[in-house]
């Protein structure tokens, strides 16, 4: 994959532009950071946006992350525009997506992406002072985090785990565990080419406590260099909690980043809910998937019509 596409960050924080800059460089991706809305409408030509992707933080000083995406929009910008906001707001999601954002994430799940890029790639940085990205879901605290090689054991326990039917929809045939060559092409990523995300949570939050996987999404690469082949998975027990959602919103974001024009997926006709998602995240049944059972889903992360309004 050619990574000529440049990432645009707009957010006031320094810090948050210093880190994300230098981690996203690490990866071969160049980023331009900006403070404010006016300071990137006057430092970027429209012509210079042909190859760019922007994560632009909702509340900016001056004009609003929104108002930056329909502003664009408006100018024919066909980039992946990405929102990042402080909390789950619902009309912010709303107005985002009127205005023609690619997607709405909470900005700490990519400030833990961020930190924890930059403990992979500067041996410096331990593990345990990666702040973890937590949602809490019914009253449990889900860890949301990249893949490592470590995370073999835990990756291996998730898949036995699921039910006949869950790991059916997942991978379309009987398989109980991952094969060792799967297994380790799973719990080694290689972002931006390959990316991995997982949801976790304390077994034992009031003593030591051990990592338990309950959800995964991830990508990989497929012959075309613009596209990428999706998947996301979700512990039994742990479906129709909004788990598999915010997997999905973080791997749009960390895709469009990477320079990825299109996520597509296989999803078996039967599994209603999970089309249902993709649906509503923009994910849009297309061709032909060689099997009357199976629906191909994609999303576009380059946007051809702007939004009139």
């Amino acid at each position: 994959m050619e990574h000529e596409r440049v990432l645009h960050l707009v957010a006031p924080d320094h810090g948050i532009r210093e880190s994300l800059t230098w981690v996203l460089a690490r990866d071969g991706i160049p980023v331009r950071a900006h403070p404010d809305a006016e300071t990137f409408l006057a430092d970027c030509p429209d012509e210079t946006l042909d190859h760019a992707c922007l994560l632009v933080q909702a509340d900016l000083p001056g004009a609003s992350g929104v108002s930056l995406v329909r502003t664009l929009r408006k100018r024919g910008a066909r980039a992946p525009l990405i929102v990042l906001t402080a909390s789950h707001d619902r009309r912010l999601r709303r107005r985002a997506f009127a205005a023609g954002a690619t997607d709405v994430l909470e900005r700490e799940l990519i400030e833990a992406f961020m930190i924890q890029r930059l403990a992979q790639l500067w041996p410096g940085v331990e593990r345990t002072d990666i702040p973890a990205a937590t949602v809490e879901f019914a009253g449990t605290r889900v860890t949301f985090r990249t893949m490592h090689p470590t995370d073999a054991e835990i990756e291996q326990e998730f898949v036995r785990g699921l039910s006949d039917e869950s790991r059916h929809r997942r991978f379309f045939s009987g398989i109980r565990e991952l094969p060792p060559d799967m297994l380790e092409d799973f719990t080694h990523p290689h972002y931006p080419y390959s990316y991995a995300l997982i949801a976790t949570i304390d077994e034992d939050p009031e003593g030591a406590g051990r990592e338990r996987q309950i959800g995964v999404a991830r990508y990989s690469p497929t012959e075309d260099p613009a596209i990428a082949e999706f998947a996301v998975t979700v512990a039994d027990a742990w479906h129709r909690r909004g788990i598999a959602t915010q997997l999905m919103h973080v791997l749009t974001t960390s895709a469009a980043v990477a320079g990825i024009e299109v996520l597509e997926g296989l999803v078996l006709q039967e599994n209603r809910g999970m089309l249902e998602m993709c649906r509503k995240l923009g994910f849009l049944p297309e061709g032909d998937s060689g099997d009357p059972g199976v629906v191909r889903v994609a999303k576009a992360l380059l946007q051809d019509d702007p939004p009139d309004s």
